[in-house]
């Protein structure tokens, strides 16, 4: 009787050990996914900690998408002005 709990025992030590060898390589492999993702790995943790879904993250990313050429367009029409108003200015100040 004690025999067979031995053998019980080992059994299942073995295949626990089995259980957490195929866990490690699932591990391994999903590091390695992230390493070489075009997304940057430490993003990849954020979000997972995060809980933030995926299709939320994409429209986020498309609003500050949005925002950075609408103030791209903005900047670069200020700086035409401006540099306009600057040749207006050293004109009227030179050409006398």
């Amino acid at each position: 009787m004690v025999l067979r709990a031995f053998d019980a025992l080992n059994t299942e030590n073995k295949a626990r050990d089995e259980r957490l060898r195929q866990i490690d390589i699932i591990i391994a492999r999903d590091a390695g996914a992230r390493d070489a993702s075009a997304i940057a790995p430490a993003r990849i943790v954020a979000l997972e900690l995060a809980k933030i879904e995926p299709e939320r993250m994409r429209g986020l990313e498309e609003k500050v998408t949005r925002l950075v050429v609408i103030s791209g367009i903005i900047g670069a029409a200020a700086g035409m002005l401006g540099s306009a108003a600057a040749l207006t200015v050293i004109h009227f100040l030179f050409a006398r």
